[in-house]
């Protein structure tokens, strides 16, 4: 059955048949099941899912050089099982699967792999294309399928596009992103390619407890979440590392609490860094800015390139290069003597030139990540880069 597509799958689409090897658009998750599986109850829940959720069965051939979004009536979701010897090899089967193309005149635009380490410890390696699924989906879907195991009921939803055509909308962003800086002057080692490559690596480092305290601290004093004042730290490093004070970082907005599908949607956050501004006045403008952007977030990211850069750069991403995000990690879920354990895994892909993620774990510990693309930067550059932060980030909370 022929379905409508959104300005976003419109604009995918566009973008994956310019580039049909790159995995760009692909997003993928990670579980760790500790404990007795029974791989036929999981296999059975994986298949249950595809049946639930139409947009798990949509597939997108091309109509005379444009797309159409069709749904199959029924789609058979496989999960192969293969065997590692240890976390490194699961880590390469999800970046394996992760790079493999799909064809998206195909269903399902979705695929599981199970990896055994042991009897009783496996990972379950899902990845999934952005024309039917995003990060929230996945981390939803998870949740789903652990309950079919337990033997719950599923719950059918169908995909509802947003509403988000707004002259409002659409003035906001007009004047917010007028006149667009100059791209980031960030140092990279390697000349960028004429088109964007998605070959990405991350380095990863430790927020301890007491630091990540410490912040929420500053935070609270200064009337701010967290997440501004982290935003506003990482501009204050790309300001020192370019020199630039107009420098756009983009941050994901969930447009649907408990959908599945495409729903997640791109802010573009401009903040003028102020060199004399002090850090919790850098942290209060960036939350304005923040507000003021997530008020206006349903207007569709896709759109809005088209309208203000219509002659499209394939070397890199539209209106903003660098994206930002903060988030506490899901909980293990554990059914029965099975416990469910969301991981984080580098799946090997970089959609931008640098990214900041950062997770805050119920412990009170948390974790920054720095993925990067790796046909643009050294390794090196970035754990330097990473160095610099971590050293913003404690003499932050020594002197406010």
């Amino acid at each position: 059955m022929k379905k409508m597509m959104t300005p976003t799958q419109t604009r995918i689409w566009f973008l994956q048949q310019l580039q049909p090897e790159v995995a760009l658009y692909h997003v993928s998750l990670a579980v760790r099941l500790a404990g007795p599986l029974n791989t036929d109850n999981l296999r059975q829940a994986v298949q249950q899912i595809g049946q639930h959720h139409a947009v798990l069965r949509s597939y997108f051939p091309d109509s005379q050089g444009m797309p159409e979004r069709w749904e199959a009536d029924e789609v058979q979701i496989e999960l192969p099982m293969t065997t590692a010897v240890s976390d490194n090899t699961v880590e390469t089967a999800l970046r394996t699967l992760a790079k493999r193309p799909f064809s998206l005149q195909t269903a399902p635009l979705i695929r599981f792999e199970l990896v055994q380490q042991a009897p009783d410890r496996h990972t379950l390696l899902i990845v999934a294309h952005r024309l039917i699924a995003d990060g929230s989906s996945l981390r939803r879907l998870v949740q789903e399928i652990a309950a079919l195991y337990a033997g719950e009921p599923g719950r059918p939803t169908l995909f509802q596009p947003q509403p988000a055509e707004s002259e409002t909308a659409l003035a906001y962003w007009q004047t917010q992103l007028a006149d667009l800086p100059l791209l980031p002057e960030l140092p990279f080692d390697y000349a960028r390619a004429a088109r964007q490559t998605d070959h990405g690596e991350q380095v990863q480092f430790s927020l301890p407890a007491d630091l990540i305290a410490g912040l929420r601290q500053l935070a609270v004093s200064a009337e701010l979440p967290l997440d501004a004042l982290l935003l506003a730290l990482f501009k204050t490093v790309l300001y020192r590392y370019t020199g630039q004070t107009d420098i756009i970082v983009g941050e994901t907005v969930n447009l649907a609490a408990n959908g599945i599908g495409p729903y997640e949607n791109d802010v573009a956050l401009r903040t003028l860094v102020d060199p004399g501004a002090t850090l919790t006045q850098l942290a209060q403008t960036v939350q304005q800015t923040r507000t003021a952007a997530f008020a206006h977030a349903a207007y569709p990211f896709a759109r809005l390139a088209e309208q203000l850069q219509p002659d499209r750069d394939l070397s890199h991403t539209p209106i903003f290069q660098i994206t930002f995000a903060c988030e506490s990690p899901p909980e293990p879920v554990q059914v029965g003597d099975l416990q469910w354990q969301p991981l984080h895994l580098a799946d090997g892909l970089a959609a931008y030139d640098l990214s900041l993620g950062v997770s805050v774990h119920a412990s009170g510990a948390g974790v920054g990540r720095l993925t990067y693309n790796a046909d643009l930067f050294a390794p090196e550059t970035i754990e330097r880069m990473a160095g610099h932060l971590q050293q913003l980030l404690a003499g932050a909370t020594a002197v406010p």
